[in-house]
């Protein structure tokens, strides 16, 4: 069985016809018919009931062409990956995400990039801060997305991309909902929910001695609705349970201007020798969908 004799066979059901497949092949109907032949050979199956004038897929062909485009698609994007193999680029590609930064508003530049490069695999990952910086020194294939803190990165590269906005919210229904002003003395008498991944750094950080640590959201926020517990939560990941007002933020003495996370990009500095992985860079530079 070759390629080329699935790639016909493929053709004459889109198509419609043997002859048609082998006019968009390039190919004589005679080798047409004898790939298809040898195709049926190989499968030990009738792909075709032929009449004088026309050919009919049978039904064991079209229960087979699924299977069939999947081995030939596999194979077209292995002889692709080998292609950037020999240039030197990689065939896999990692965003890694700071647990803390939401990663919604980074799709529409994944999917920009993945139709550039629809035979590249790309992994999307969340992970801690620090191991994220660790990766990308270690990995040029690996494009971070880390919240800025004030230092310098050292032998790393980096760029200030954005912000996203945290906001303290609760149900309506929770017992501090209306009043103004709230203070961290009053958020103390509550159960904080912290949507996390990682235990790291959350001991001691919170408004209050008890909390609950999830890294789930919808968990998080079904257990928010239960209107006893409260959250610092990113605006751009609830937008819609604020819009349909299942959650309301909280009117905060100590909040009194926007808390902003800013957001930086960060890579190595070998990425520069790869121009798919400088593609991927620039992609999420210039396509996130974060505050400006």
């Amino acid at each position: 069985m070759e390629l080329k004799h699935i790639e016909i066979f493929l053709l004459s059901i889109e198509l419609g016809s043997i002859s048609a497949a082998a006019r968009k092949m390039g190919k004589q109907q005679s080798v047409a018919s004898q790939w298809i032949a040898d195709l049926e050979a190989d499968l030990n199956i009738t792909l075709f009931q032929r009449s004088k004038n026309k050919s009919q897929p049978t039904e064991e062909a079209r229960l087979l062409a699924p299977q069939l485009k999947q081995i030939l698609t596999q194979a077209q994007d292995l002889k692709r990956s080998a292609e950037l193999v020999s240039h030197g680029e990689p065939s896999i590609l990692s965003v890694l995400i700071d647990e803390w930064v939401p990663a919604l508003p980074v799709t529409n530049a994944i999917h920009q990039f993945s139709q550039l490069y629809p035979h590249l695999i790309l992994e999307v990952q969340a992970m801690p801060r620090e191991l994220i910086l660790e990766q990308v020194a270690q990995q040029p294939t690996c494009i971070g997305l880390v919240t800025e803190l004030n230092y310098h990165h050292d032998h790393l590269q980096y760029q200030r991309i954005g912000f996203y906005e945290d906001v303290l919210v609760a149900s309506p229904h929770f017992p501090l909902a209306k009043q103004k002003n709230i203070t961290v003395d009053d958020l103390s008498r509550f159960r904080e929910l912290v949507w996390a991944t990682h235990e790291d750094g959350i001991e001691n950080e919170g408004f209050g001695q008890v909390y609950s640590v999830i890294n789930d959201l919808q968990t998080l926020i079904a257990l928010l609705e239960k209107a006893d517990s409260y959250a610092l939560l990113h605006r751009q990941s609830i937008d819609l349970y604020l819009a349909q007002k299942r959650l309301i933020t909280l009117d905060c003495q100590f909040e009194q201007v926007k808390l902003n996370r800013r957001i930086e990009c960060v890579w190595s500095p070998a990425t520069a020798i790869s121009t798919t992985v400088k593609e991927l860079k620039d992609c999420i530079i210039h396509h996130h969908d974060y505050q400006q």
